[in-house]
């Protein structure tokens, strides 16, 4: 009997061990999750902080989860001062272990990240996998359609950010990536940039692209027909579409379905030139088809070409921009690191030439061939 005993105490204390860090109802009903935050600066440079939050309800008589939202706002002279200050407004915590987005203004991205990053870094609740965005418009149009939606901005941004599989023009950077990236190299990244646009019944919060981020402030934006040539680059790209020429009617354009993609990266420097080579692999199948074209190898040959043609020539013309705005964001500085720890070069970006090396293999819709 001892041994049962002492076996069933011991069960006991190991169950209580186990569930008590649930949340039980009564404590799920005294706390509001935080789905996005929202940092913004006023006309005083004091920074203002916007919680889009769910207070959740459930009770033992119900299976189904209720759930109620709130917009809260908080101000302060620093991103910690103003979260306090928000609290103020709140008789329940507020728990921002489900944040899913961290979006800056326009406003306060190109005043300086380094304001926010150590209290975001810092507090234990606030998840690092979290997504972040810089918004372009007027603060109260996204407040507003914020609170007429029906979907929370963090986990509609989430969800959007997620599909890149299937829209590789996206441009997407969580916050752990942007703690590690910003401090190597030129400490150049680019993150979201999002935007409130006018849809066909009513305005809709979209990715616009990118926003790049040099030392920590924001200084120019990349254009989401920019993006799929970007994370062609970066090695980004697993799904998705690329448009190509149909070469049996140059009017019309075929729809490539990017099963596979994979980006190698490598630098050489000699004497005072560099050379940044990207060697790109697509594996893809023929997804669409405008007008008539004849199934036949020599014309899957020409898509190939084609497809490899635009991977070259986009590539080649994003480089060239940034690199005329000193923008380093194919980061050579700091490939150069990596493999040239002993070498120390001024100005390598104003040195560097791209060289892009892609490679298309199509493998056809279907096994026919020489079909029209």
């Amino acid at each position: 009997m001892n041994k049962k005993f002492r076996f069933s105490i011991m069960v006991l204390i190991s169950m209580t061990i186990l569930f008590s860090g649930c949340y039980n109802y009564k404590d799920i009903n005294r706390v509001i999750f935080v789905t996005s935050m929202l940092i913004d600066l006023d006309e005083n440079n004091n920074i203002v902080l916007y919680t889009d939050t769910i207070k959740p309800y459930r009770n033992t008589n119900e299976s189904s989860e209720k759930g109620m939202r709130i917009i809260f706002k908080g101000e302060g002279k620093s991103l910690f001062e103003a979260e306090r200050n928000l609290n103020l407004s709140s008789s329940y915590i507020l728990n921002y272990t489900q944040n899913k987005a961290i979006i800056f203004s326009q406003k306060a991205a190109e005043a300086g990240l380094e304001n926010y990053m150590d209290f975001l870094n810092r507090d234990q609740e606030l998840v690092v996998r979290s997504y972040l965005f810089v918004y372009y418009g007027e603060i109260d149009r996204l407040m507003k359609l914020a609170s007429n939606d029906e979907e929370y901005l963090g986990a509609f941004l989430n969800e959007v950010v997620n599909k890149m599989q299937t829209s590789p023009r996206t441009i997407n950077l969580n916050l752990n990536d942007y703690l590690v990236t910003s401090k190597l190299g030129d400490g150049i990244t680019i993150m979201s940039a999002v935007e409130v646009k006018k849809g066909v019944l009513r305005d809709n919060l979209e990715l616009v692209g990118g926003a790049v981020i040099n030392k920590e402030k924001l200084v120019d934006r990349m254009q989401i027909s920019q993006g799929l040539s970007y994370n062609f680059l970066m090695n980004k790209v697993n799904r998705g579409t690329l448009e190509v020429t149909n070469p049996d009617d140059k009017k019309k354009i075929v729809t490539l379905e990017i099963l596979n993609g994979k980006t190698k990266t490598d630098i050489k420097v000699e004497k005072d030139k560099v050379e940044l080579i990207k060697t790109v692999k697509i594996r893809a199948s023929i997804g669409d088809v405008q007008g008539k074209m004849v199934l036949s190898e020599e014309n899957i040959k020409k898509l190939q070409e084609n497809a490899e043609n635009n991977i070259k020539k986009y590539g080649t013309m994003l480089f060239e921009e940034f690199k005329g705005k000193d923008l380093d964001i194919f980061n050579i500085k700091r490939e150069i690191e990596m493999k040239y720890p002993n070498i120390n070069i001024d100005s390598p970006l104003k040195k560097a030439e791209l060289k892009i090396y892609p490679e298309v293999v199509i493998e056809g819709s279907s096994t026919i061939l020489n079909a029209k």
